[in-house]
């Protein structure tokens, strides 16, 4: 009986457990100019799932380790969004430069100047 144990402790300390490969990520990150508006940049999957970065004050940008794949940019500002470029990640980091395309965007205001005729 001690020997049938052993044989099978030893038969089971044999086996390799080979833990689960963490699937592979990438990062996205980029800069935007800082008088453009852009508050924060959205990353499309192609399965739909959305994900998105704020826009620092500096003007960067970076998102949280993503899976490896095709994703939209989106760029949305105070007034609107606007589609960016196509980003394939394949690599551990991919940089993204200037959007291509800016938004319309106006900022109008009004002041109301009164004097003090007293």
């Amino acid at each position: 009986m001690i020997a049938v144990g052993a044989s099978i402790s030893l038969l089971a300390s044999g086996c390799e457990t080979t833990p689960h490969a963490a699937p592979a990520r990438g990062v996205i990150l980029g800069k935007v100019n800082n008088i453009s508006g852009i508050v924060s940049v959205e990353a499309i999957s192609e399965d739909g799932r959305t994900h998105r970065a704020r826009v620092r004050s500096d003007g960067t940008y970076q998102f949280k380790p993503l899976p490896l794949g095709s994703y939209s940019l989106t760029f949305v500002t105070d007034c609107g969004s606007f589609d960016g470029d196509r980003v394939i990640l394949q690599e551990r980091e991919h940089v993204v430069g200037m959007p291509t395309k800016a938004a319309d965007c106006i900022i109008i205001g009004m002041a109301k100047i009164e004097e003090n005729l007293g």
